[in-house]
């Protein structure tokens, strides 16, 4: 999916990840986790953030989404266009339709 990275920028796409589970679903990301999801078996051309809120409402809940949500934000406005959930290439098709 990041590979697709190059081919959005000039198109005015962005792609970003947040990185919220630890070593384990039920664990908290920390900075090593997300140095390790960077540089290990998952190098991605796009940026990546982590959330180290402590005891932060799960994103499932919060998105009211199972795991593994991808959102399309318009930058200008801040707004969520679209959640897709669980499928990682439908979300990106419907992102380059988008741009």
């Amino acid at each position: 999916m990041a590979t697709k990275t190059p081919a959005l920028v000039p198109k005015g796409g962005l792609l970003m990840g947040v990185l919220v589970d630890g070593s384990t679903h039920a664990a908290q990301a920390t900075k090593a986790n997300l140095d390790a999801w960077i540089t290990g078996n998952n190098k991605t051309p796009n940026t990546w953030v982590w959330d180290p809120t402590v005891n932060p409402p799960e994103i499932e809940t919060f998105l009211n989404r199972p795991y593994d949500s991808f959102l399309i934000v318009d930058l200008k406005t801040m707004r969520i266009v679209r959640i897709s959930s669980n499928d990682g290439m439908a979300a990106l098709a419907a992102f380059e339709q988008l741009l």
